[in-house]
């Protein structure tokens, strides 16, 4: 309690998405949720298969539906979960002018 009074109520959420089924799980976010995505660049150091890790924030309200969402297009997804502490841009806080 603490922790959240010195630092706020955070609300966003960081997301990182490992999937093999890339295309439907970011037309999801896109389209469904209206977040926007980046795509990062990875490989499996075990397989050495690349790979496109998705990267998108999401508000905790949108956080169990994404979730539920992913893990029924691909329930081999990997999803971590991160608390974001401040994100800015469109959708989210403006920076001050």
């Amino acid at each position: 309690m603490l922790d959240k009074t010195l630092k706020g109520i955070n609300n966003e959420k960081m997301l990182l998405i490992v999937t093999d089924k890339v295309n439907e799980v970011s037309d999801y976010i896109i389209n469904d949720i209206h977040r926007g995505i980046t795509y990062l660049y990875g490989e499996g150091a075990y397989t050495n298969n690349e790979k496109k890790v998705i990267y998108c924030i999401v508000t905790l309200n949108q956080l169990e539906k994404v979730k539920a969402k992913i893990l029924e297009i691909d329930n081999r997804a990997f999803i971590t979960i991160l608390d974001a502490a401040e994100v800015r841009g469109k959708g989210f806080k403006v920076p001050p002018m």
